[in-house]
């Protein structure tokens, strides 16, 4: 089949100038930017006067250039993303072959969303991907359930600020971990790593999903945490960037209501679990009922 330049052309010229409109409204004095956009803009118009079919073929080729040289531009530290109140619906990819679930969900940036609270995030998205957990009979290796987040560093605080405009922001540096994992970590294996927030609902939907993980040895109820490269700390995301609650239980303790709450379904998880496998506690929140950190349930 002949392939139609002429159609492949238009199609990728248009879009890439509606990209590159896009970027400068962000770079509106970006030298590169305006002269890689006139060389767009030229080529759109020589489009219009060319009549044989192997000329669009060159002009193509051209347009392709030029989206490869916009791109190496705009990938430089300068990715978009939407701005956004509340996580996306998580992405959820079952490898059947290789008995691999791999979840994760886009959280947003921890500044422009301030006052995020990591408990509510993970809520939320369990409302999302209770039928991931339902892998059809699918015996699984590996499992892990990641939240992903962007943040500024100190000196980009004032960069992020000043282009948030139309909608979206600059993403510029990630931070991922996970809420609930099985032989993610090299030094947890056979073990199922379950975020100490889960236990604000009943978890009773998880109870064929367990009975999945092969080899499965103990549970593990422990407290969110993560690392960086650059090794931003549970400080700097709660002053400098206003989230007193992101990765952090200490205010939670005062809440007798929602610790015996979770105990409650702490407790109704067990007696759905196999009573072979151990659940351990691995985080201080329980500790003025009688469940300390490292207690066997």
């Amino acid at each position: 089949m002949k392939i139609n330049y002429k159609k492949k052309f238009f199609f990728l010229a248009k879009k890439t100038e509606k990209e590159m409109l896009f970027n400068k409204k962000f770079y509106p004095h970006d030298k590169f930017l305006k002269e890689v956009f006139k060389e767009n803009h030229d080529l759109l118009n020589w489009g219009k006067e060319i009549k044989k079919h192997s000329g669009y073929k060159r002009l193509y080729t051209h347009a392709s250039n030029i989206m490869l040289k916009h791109d190496d531009w705009m990938f430089d530290d300068r990715l978009y993303v939407k701005d956004i109140k509340k996580p996306h619906k998580p992405k959820s990819y079952l490898n059947k072959k290789m008995g691999r679930l791999f979840i994760e969900a886009e959280c947003g940036d921890l500044l422009l969303r301030n006052k995020i609270d990591t408990t509510k995030d993970i809520l939320f998205l369990i409302k999302n991907i209770k039928k991931s957990f339902n892998t059809e009979g699918n015996i699984l290796k590996w499992f892990s359930f990641e939240l992903r987040y962007t943040y500024p560093k100190s000196f980009q605080i004032d960069k992020l600020k000043q282009t948030r405009k139309f909608g979206h922001y600059l993403s510029l540096n990630h931070l991922s971990f996970p809420t609930m994992s099985f032989n993610h970590y090299i030094d947890q294996k056979r073990k199922l790593l379950i975020s100490v927030d889960w236990l604000d609902i009943e978890l009773n939907f998880l109870k064929d999903f367990i009975k999945k993980l092969h080899n499965l040895k103990v549970i593990v109820f422990n407290e969110l945490s993560f690392t960086t490269d650059d090794k931003i700390s549970y400080e700097y995301c709660s002053k400098n960037l206003n989230n007193p609650d992101f990765c952090n239980y200490e205010n939670k303790k005062k809440n007798v209501k929602l610790i015996k709450n979770k105990i409650n379904n702490l407790n109704k998880f067990r007696k759905i679990v196999d009573q072979k496998i151990p659940i351990k506690i691995e985080c201080f929140l329980f500790e003025d009922y009688n469940i300390e950190y490292g207690s066997i349930i």
